[in-house]
């Protein structure tokens, strides 16, 4: 790769200056102007009191040789959760920088929030006053040190001395490795080095390579530079082929003796030093070590990157901080954290003048422009009280618009309903949906607190319902029967609250039939794990959200209170509010509120501690339940069985499977299965089934279940239930192990399938089902089969592929697939028959597979799609929780009918597999659990919950047209509103 990189402005600037002042400060006699350096590094304080759940101190090692390091230590981890300890040395050619520069400072605040991770970040000698090898026994020192009995009094008690890191970038990238060498020759009481992360390493060599020729005049790191670094390093008369620099070189140390441990090479596109860093990596290799290359393309020396992953098993991920946003985002985000800044006083009050010059305002279009009208109309002038209102003007009266009554974002202290930035973005709702949007101008805090903002809010709704006046100013074909109530970030949190509100209330003509909530502002006192892992961005950091929660709730109230915390301790009971509606939510991946987002539309399922069940827990962490006859069974959770009726012992068990599997309510076998047989070991959840007896006391069975020809779901005189909707049967002939793989009976299932079999039931129960390509397992009783290898789906680099959806496709794996780097590209079907089902109906009838390879030679080319999609490989992913028309009484959600199925060409079945754990990667319908209240309020009371995740979205990405996922938003709120 030559050429330059795409940089920021920033790091243009950063990288620009910092090579200027090397210039400058290196001498031709090998002497460096210390002096100068030292003036322009930026140094850091230690966080003595706690900030954002990280709290720094430094400690002294050795007060001669100013050897110290500063010790950074999460505070908001449980104590039982161990968290390891990176000992990290800081970059600069072995000349520059130290602990306490403000770059290293805010690089290791971020690891140690972010993983979690206890960081030492070592304070090392500098050349050229210190050669070589002060800087290595520098760093060694400091592990034993560490290691000292004493030292762990200062350690956090979760600290893991025994899952201890040597890190660091560029010089400090090759001090890393220098450490771990020393350290695997040493005997340590406590601590142990598991893995090395080396960060673009400092390594070279005599040899002039090709990548230093190539970049010779990249970003920051030159041969110049370089050679006289190495010089002012290295012992008097030493070459570049000394092991200090080329590890691997000539006169490299041998370590294939050596308990050497697992090492992360991180390589950058731009880094005139790549050759030397992959030489390295081979050269672990053939040492027979353990060892990980990860390349960023379009990166430059020392820009760290946010996205590595983990190179061993032990080390924990570490996510992105920001995705890749135009300058024009950039630039609002910094200018905005700026204002608050400097608006945001101590005292809990807000500069308002200073807010206001910078808020700029639109007027009211009282002309169309664009097929669009707007105008102000006031509801109460004492408290300035008033909305503005977006008309579409080109569509026929006869078409019925909905109404939308939109809450603007802000914190609940900034912005107003004529704000630009709002005003825009209701023209696109106004314009693309099409609707009538109301946007709300309510009272701000700290002037104005709770509940002054939700008062406002339901106060417009009840004018527009009872206003006379206004009836004249509302077009003739707004329907405020089918009226919304909507909002981003505050706004969304308001929705939520006026939606509450109109659920108790009964109006004239207005019926609230959905809410929009666009990353609602939700929190709580605990602190999030997206709220730790964002806690510096800088839009929304915490200690701003803290001080705008402070500003609006009532004096003396924390963030538990019921209008932040909606599902927390003190949340308002909605179970009750027949008329709460349908709910969308919207979550950013990089939005710091998500968890609390999340939270909103789901509760975590919570294994209960039921008495009177021996338990004991093994070194794995896995549950062993005691049952009858004193043998333990090893299960990840259990849910005893209410007892067969016709089993007198009544000692049933239902397992529950690992947490990757979906749990339910434990519920009696028949309440999920008819049983034409009074005995629950014959004909087990219809089709045929395999009891195993073995290694099991007699009266207790573990069923594994296999699919059977029959009519859709009934079996033998009875029928498969979906567990999820007991009122509902399982339809296709392997409903049986869809049912019970779902319900928890086992931890999965085999089926056959023609035509649907195997993928309905999975759609109907919401579990992962594979059916590979035709011909790969024999049909009946012929247990003949191809011998097609099946490639590792770990092998698939999903970043090459290209994958076509369909219009009606679930946009929410679109979006994930595409943002794992999977080339996602829109199609459509243009059959020239009424329905593609009806081939299918047509042709079961004389057997499918029968008419499969005549299609396959045809020139009917509709047929043949139609063979071929039938025999492809395909997977069913889950993809979402829905309520159900007409709920039953019992207590139980189902998943969508509408799942994905990801197809791929014959006997790549590999490829499916690959493209669903990536989506599974991200999404968590898979494996999400629900408890019981939950699921009572959610789908007894109807209460039909919507999230869509973007996970490249920052907070408010929705004002902000040029971003993708802005429209793509669009596109899925008129969804939703059409919808309703």
């Amino acid at each position: 790769m030559s050429g330059s990189p795409d940089l920021p402005w920033k790091v243009r600037l950063f990288v620009s200056s910092l090579s200027f002042l090397v210039d400058v400060c290196r001498r031709s006699n090998g002497t460096f102007n210390r002096t100068l350096i030292n003036l322009l590094d930026v140094k850091a304080s230690p966080l003595k009191k706690p900030l954002n759940g990280l709290q720094s101190s430094d400690i002294v090692v050795d007060d001669s040789r100013n050897l110290w390091f500063r010790l950074y230590t999460p505070l908001q981890i449980p104590t039982h959760s161990r968290v390891p300890v990176i000992v990290y040395f800081h970059g600069g050619g072995f000349v520059l920088m130290s602990a306490d520069s403000k770059t290293h400072d805010d690089f290791c605040k971020r690891l140690s929030r972010e993983l979690p991770a206890v960081i030492v970040s070592v304070n090392y000698r500098l050349a050229p006053e210190n050669r070589c090898p002060s800087a290595f026994e520098d760093g060694f020192d400091v592990l034993k040190f560490i290691d000292s009995a004493w030292f762990k009094d200062l350690l956090p008690v979760n600290a893991d001395l025994k899952k201890c890191f040597v890190a660091g970038d560029s010089a400090g990238g090759n001090m890393a490795h220098q450490v771990a060498v020393k350290a695997a020759k040493h005997e340590f009481d406590q601590l142990d080095v598991v893995g090395i992360m080396a960060l673009q390493p400092f390594l070279g060599g005599k040899e002039r390579i090709e990548s230093e020729i190539r970049l010779v005049g990249a970003p920051l790191i030159n041969l110049d530079r370089t050679d006289w670094m190495w010089k002012a390093f290295l012992p008097e008369g030493s070459d570049r082929d000394h092991p200090a620099v080329n590890v691997s070189g000539p006169n490299s140390v041998d370590i294939s003796d050596l308990k050497f441990p697992a090492t992360m090479v991180v390589v950058a596109g731009f880094d005139p030093l790549q050759d030397w860093q992959k030489r390295y990596y081979q050269w672990l290799k053939k040492q027979g070590k353990e060892a990980k290359l990860i390349e960023y393309p379009d990166a430059i020396h020392v820009q760290i990157s946010e996205r590595w992953e983990p190179a061993f098993s032990a080390f924990p991920k570490m996510p992105r901080t920001l995705p890749d946003l135009p300058w024009t985002v950039r630039l609002f985000n910094a200018a905005f954290g700026f204002l608050m800044k400097v608006c945001c006083r101590s005292d809990g009050t807000l500069n308002r003048t200073v807010v206001n010059l910078a808020d700029l305002k639109a007027s009211p279009l009282n002309k169309p422009v664009k097929g669009l009208q707007s105008s102000d109309i006031i509801v109460d002038h004492t408290r300035n009280l008033w909305f503005r209102l977006h008309t579409p003007t080109q569509l026929p009266s006869t078409v019925s618009l909905p109404v939308i009554v939109y809450f603007h974002g802000g914190g609940f202290i900034l912005m107003s309903a004529d704000s630009k930035y709002y005003d825009a973005f209701c023209q696109r709702l106004a314009r693309e949906l099409p609707a009538v949007v109301i946007s709300v101008n309510y009272r701000l805090a700290p002037e104005h607190r709770y509940p002054s903002q939700y008062d406002d809010g339901f106060d417009v709704l009840k004018f527009i319902d009872g206003d006379d006046g206004f009836k004249d100013r509302f077009p003739a074909n707004a329907d405020l029967r089918r009226c919304f109530v909507g909002g981003d970030s505050a706004g969304g949190n308001l929705a939520h609250h006026v939606a509450v509100m109109a659920a108790k209330h009964d109006f004239k003509k207005v019926d609230v039939v959905g809410i929009l909530g666009i990353q609602p502002f939700f929190g709580g006192e605990e602190r999030s794990e997206s709220e730790n892992r964002f806690a510096a961005t800088s839009l929304l950091p915490v200690d701003r959200t803290d001080w705008m929660w402070k500003a609006f709730l009532p004096e003396g109230s924390n963030r538990n209170h019921p209008v932040v915390n909606v599902f927390g301790p003190d949340s308002a009971d909605i179970s009750g509010l027949k008329r709460f509606p349908t709910t969308m939510v919207i979550v950013g991946g990089f939005d710091p509120l998500q968890d609390w987002q999340k939270r909103y539309c789901e509760c975590v399922f919570v294994t209960p501690d039921w008495a009177g069940q021996d338990r004991t827990q093994s070194q794995s962490g896995v549950w062993k339940v005691k049952m009858g006859g004193g043998q333990l069974c090893p299960v990840d959770h259990f849910i005893p069985n209410e007892g067969d009726k016709s089993d007198p012992s009544g000692d049933w068990v239902t397992f529950v499977p690992p947490s990757s599997l979906r749990s339910i309510s434990g519920r009696p076998l028949r309440s999920i299965v008819d049983l034409a047989s009074p005995s629950p070991s014959k004909h087990l959840a219809g089709g045929r089934s395999l009891i195993l007896e073995a290694n099991y006391p007699s009266k207790h069975f573990w069923p594994l279940v296999s699919g059977s020809l029959a009519y859709d779901d009934i079996w033998f005189g009875g029928r498969t239930r979906n567990p999820w909707n007991i009122e509902e049967f399982s339809t296709g002939s392997s409903a049986g192990p869809a049912a019970c793989t779902s319900a928890g009976m086992v931890p999965f299932a085999i089926g056959s399938e023609t035509v649907g079999s195997m993928t309905l039931p999975a759609a109907r129960c919401g579990v992962t089902a594979l059916r590979p390509t035709f011909g790969i397992v024999g049909r009946a009783d012929d247990l003949s089969s191809k011998d097609i290898s099946l490639d590792d789906p770990f092998s698939i680099d999903i970043t090459k592929l290209s994958v076509g959806y369909l219009d009606d496709a679930d946009m929410e794996v679109v979006h994930v697939l595409a943002s794992k780097g999977v080339k996602m590209v829109p199609f459509e079907l243009k059959y020239a028959v009424d329905s593609v089902q009806g081939i299918v109906n047509f042709t079961m009838d004389v057997d499918m597979l029968a008419h499969f390879d005549e299609w396959q030679r045809a020139t009917d080319w509709e047929r043949v799609c139609m063979g071929n999609l039938v025999g492809l490989p395909v997977i069913v992913v889950p993809t979402a929780f829905t309520n159900i028309s007409n709920p039953p009484s019992t207590d139980c959600l189902r998943r969508t009918t509408v799942t994905t199925g990801i197809y791929a060409p014959p006997y790549q079945k590999s490829i499916v597999l690959a493209l669903a754990m990536a989506y599974q990667s991200v999404i968590d319908h898979h494996s999400t659990s629900y408890n019981s209240s939950t699921i009572k309020e959610m789908c007894k009371q109807g209460k039909e919950v919507h999230m869509v995740e973007y996970p490249n979205a920052v907070h408010a990405f929705y004002i902000f047209p040029e971003l993708k996922e802005s429209s793509l938003m669009i596109k899925e709120i008129r969804d939703f509103v059409e919808s309703n």
